[in-house]
């Protein structure tokens, strides 16, 4: 199913099947390779090539062929502990193009993912929020360019979660261009987090001019969070860092906020309790931290 929502990514009938067969979108002048600011739409600085940008790749979020950096984390995340859990449960026969390369094709398409994420990574460690890119069918018509909103904390916590999840993952893997690609990851954590914690209030609500105004248009879904939520993120991202670095820093930030992370009235199975459960779970289980944390998780 992920493989079918790839951005820029030719689906042979062989792979795909003749009813889905279609060629790489996107991968046109102005589109993924070159997207531009979404301010800069209607400016002068249209023709500023310094903002000219490099987001192919990656997954359509849903019915609609926008790219959003927390949604697409928080599929990498989910991805990630399936693997985690139960990696004999993944071949690498599912028949996609990377199918018999050795690798279970979950981390090839996680990659895929991550590749994107990585792209929306700007050189002080924040990341951008999203995609918005032009709709057709099929896919592959698409001719309108391709849009990017701007870094925000949020996008920031989710990649530093992201990358600091899959950096355990693919570190420990056999092959070589796998770890290092492991440690790479994990230095972009670092960084994201970083920018995230000097910029903790930066917020950006594409496709809402009542909130953002001339962000209409930009994408379709909203990804910008709330509060809550935004702890959560960086709670999150700190539960993989810690796994990650065992530095003091995250192990404290995550003892000294997980109360905050649930209701009070406890546990539900709406919006986002169950990946705030799992967090704390997996937090329990790490080695050297607080007793008391660890039974009252």
């Amino acid at each position: 199913m992920y493989f079918y929502q790839r951005a820029g990514f030719e689906k042979t009938a062989a792979m795909a099947g003749a009813n889905w067969a279609d060629g790489a979108s996107h991968m046109r002048a102005g589109q993924d390779t070159q997207a531009r600011p979404w301010k800069a739409r209607h400016s002068f600085a249209k023709s500023d090539v310094s903002q000219i940008k490099d987001l192919h790749g990656g997954w359509f979020d849903a019915g609609d062929y926008n790219k959003y950096t927390s949604g697409a984390a928080r599929a990498v995340i989910v991805l990630l502990r399936a693997y985690d859990e139960n990696p004999n449960a993944f071949g690498d026969d599912p028949g996609i193009a990377e199918s018999g390369n050795g690798i279970p094709d979950i981390l090839d398409e996680i990659k895929w993912a991550l590749g994107w994420i990585e792209r929306m990574q700007n050189s002080d460690g924040s990341l951008l929020c999203v995609q918005g890119l032009d709709h057709a069918s099929p896919l592959s018509a698409a001719t309108g360019p391709s849009y990017y909103g701007p870094a925000t904390t949020a996008a920031s916590l989710m990649g530093a979660a992201a990358f600091a999840y899959a950096a355990k993952i693919y570190s420990a893997r056999a092959e070589e261009t796998l770890r290092r690609y492991g440690n790479d990851l994990a230095t972009r954590a670092k960084r994201a987090w970083d920018w995230a914690t000097a910029n903790p209030g930066v917020l950006y609500y594409n496709n809402d001019d009542t909130r953002q105004p001339d962000s209409n248009g930009l994408a379709s879904g909203q990804q910008e969070m709330d509060d809550s939520l935004r702890l959560f993120a960086k709670f999150e991202a700190a539960v993989y860092l810690y796994q990650l670095t065992g530095e003091p820093i995250f192990k404290g930030f995550v003892e000294s906020n997980y109360m905050s992370i649930l209701p009070s009235s406890g546990p539900t199975a709406w919006s986002w309790d169950p990946e705030k459960q799992e967090s704390l779970l997996y937090y329990a289980r790490l080695p050297g931290i607080s007793v008391q944390v660890r039974s009252a998780i």
